[in-house]
């Protein structure tokens, strides 16, 4: 790991030029990144499944209970079918991990429980599966131009719509996607 970057509670925007179709295209909230490698969600890809009938589907929720208006998100390829869920601090919960001090990422039932109860956290994105990438992995990948690292916030995860979130990461280090398709362009060439 660089000593230097610290990247958890931070965004990666995919560059153009990123052709993977795990991440082409992708917004990526880092939850952590330490000497384990790093992790993270893809934040910008959502799904039509309904979080309350993925729920039902895996019996942590009886058929019939409240519907939650939540969509599911395509968290990353690495385990796509456990569930995640990336909220505001709101309670205790069994199995939750801070990501900073207005965030955490849980894994427990107990969360989602009380969700369909009308508790727990108002904002939140439930996600099959993560980003994960060995020690040094994601530095040589940001190094070679892959990702652009922008600081998170809580509007971007939880106000702007998915569809608008790389724009709008673009926008928070003032550029646009046109610009940088351009200068990829221009590199390209040179």
């Amino acid at each position: 790991m660089d000593e230097n970057m610290e990247l958890q509670n931070h965004l990666l925007v995919a560059m153009p030029s990123l052709r993977d179709p795990n991440f082409a295209g992708t917004v990526v909230y880092i939850t952590g990144h330490d000497e384990k490698g790093s992790r993270g969600f893809v934040i910008n890809r959502q799904t039509e499944l309904m979080l309350s009938d993925v729920l039902e589907q895996s019996k942590v929720i009886a058929k019939g209970s409240p519907r939650l208006p939540d969509r599911v998100f395509i968290g990353g390829p690495v385990d796509p079918q456990r569930g995640f869920l990336l909220h505001e601090k709101a309670g205790e919960y069994a199995a939750s991990r801070e990501i900073s001090p207005t965030l955490c990422v849980t894994l427990s039932a107990d969360v989602l429980s009380r969700m369909c109860r009308g508790e727990g956290p108002k904002r939140r994105l439930f996600l099959l599966g993560l980003a994960g990438w060995l020690p040094g992995q994601l530095e040589a990948e940001i190094a070679i131009g892959s990702w652009i690292t922008v600081p998170a916030t809580e509007e971007i995860l939880f106000d702007v719509p998915p569809e608008e979130r790389y724009d709008y990461a673009l926008s928070q280090i003032g550029i646009s996607r046109e610009q940088l398709e351009a200068s990829e362009e221009q590199a390209g060439h040179a």
